[in-house]
């Protein structure tokens, strides 16, 4: 029963090359700006966007704007595993992040899953390359102390890429450049 679908027409479309703020800003009949103005005016409740990921991530700081407490947007992607489903942040949206994004990705995770996936108590790690606190790049290794820190989350520590598929934890973190390529 697809009665409750609905097409909105948009005369425009963002290409894969252009720069998303100009873009969003000069194109205002662009299908990514249209849905995002859907959401915002609560005639839909979500946006799949299958094209440019500056766009989208443009178009919804633009048109509905961040959440109170956080600096950088999130890409958050469900990921199957074996206990159920992982999600990922940053899946792209920031490239170049600091410790504060990924806390904020830490905190922005364990919300979807125990809000959209009801996880109960949401487990969260910070990807790197081995499970000792030592380990990792300079990012991951002043990102680790904040996130063990943080009295919201359920820190389990540091995880590793195997660790995705095997759901160790409920929510993996790490930075947009690194996100992408999984």
């Amino acid at each position: 029963d697809n009665s409750h679908l609905s097409i909105v027409h948009a005369s425009q479309v963002i290409d894969m090359g252009e720069h998303p703020a100009q873009a969003i800003r000069k194109k205002k009949d662009a299908s990514i700006v249209v849905a995002t103005q859907l959401v915002k005016d609560g005639a839909c409740d979500a946006v799949v966007a299958p094209g440019s990921t500056g766009a989208a991530v443009t178009a919804a700081l633009l048109g509905l704007g961040r959440i109170k407490g956080i600096e950088r947007p999130c890409i958050a992607t469900p990921i199957p595993s074996k206990k159920g489903i992982t999600v990922l942040l940053n899946s792209g949206a920031n490239a170049n992040s600091k410790p504060k994004h990924l806390v904020e990705g830490a905190i922005m995770g364990s919300h979807y899953a125990k809000y959209i996936l009801g996880v109960d108590k949401p487990t969260v790690g910070l990807l790197n390359i081995g499970e000792e606190a030592s380990k990792g790049n300079e990012l991951a290794q002043a990102t680790y102390p904040l996130l063990e820190k943080l009295k919201t989350i359920s820190f389990y520590g540091n995880v590793e890429g195997r660790d995705i598929p095997k759901g160790t934890v409920d929510v993996v973190v790490c930075d947009g450049f690194v996100g992408n390529g999984i």
